[in-house]
């Protein structure tokens, strides 16, 4: 079960097709893990009204500006935080934070996000938690190696660092809460 899962995550356009067997973590890494995102349940074509195909593979996919890089490849946050739904984030509903262009379903999920950004944004705003810390580098993370832990979204480049957060997920909560704490007044998000 858990590797059909993760096959869905990896590849969820090509449920259809045999995805190559997910090697299962051990069983302390099991026990300690942090329950992963929802599968990706893609939409039928038309189930959103004028919904574009905005969405990239890459992680690090330019928006139509190429200013930033999109946010959860152009899925919209705030249907997956609040649904537990991957559904296409359509341009005309789309905001900017922390270096990121999110973009959303509609108007609602819009303003729920703009009301509260970092609550449906992907910690660190979509790098890997991992790296950034124990290498100071700065990797965009995959929804595919994406978990949730305590109501926050963590995504990860690898399996590997997604297995070292499952270790001790505090030390790495704790720090990204602690890079993300307001610095100003201003949480740097604008609209498009």
């Amino acid at each position: 079960m858990q590797s059909q899962f993760l096959a869905a995550l990896q590849k969820p356009f090509t449920f259809w097709q045999k995805s190559p067997e997910i090697p299962k973590p051990s069983a302390a890494a099991t026990a300690a893990a942090p329950p992963t995102m929802p599968p990706a349940r893609p939409l039928a074509p038309g189930a959103v009204p004028g919904a574009t195909a905005t969405a990239s593979a890459a992680p690090e996919a330019s928006d139509a500006y190429g200013s930033m890089p999109l946010g959860l490849e152009g899925y919209c946050p705030v249907t997956l935080a609040e649904k537990g739904q991957w559904t296409e984030g359509r341009a005309q509903w789309g905001a900017r934070h922390r270096g990121r262009t999110y973009l959303f379903a509609g108007e609602d999920q819009q303003r729920a996000f703009l009301a509260d950004p970092d609550r449906y944004a992907p910690a660190l705003s979509g790098d890997d938690p991992v790296l950034a810390f124990e290498s100071g580098s700065s990797s965009p993370g995959q929804r595919r190696y994406g978990v949730t832990y305590q109501s926050r979204m963590y995504l990860f480049s690898s399996p590997e660092t997604r297995s070292r957060f499952a270790a001790d997920p505090t030390r790495y909560a704790g720090r990204v809460a602690l890079a993300e704490a307001p610095t100003r007044s201003t949480t740097g998000t604008i609209l498009r």
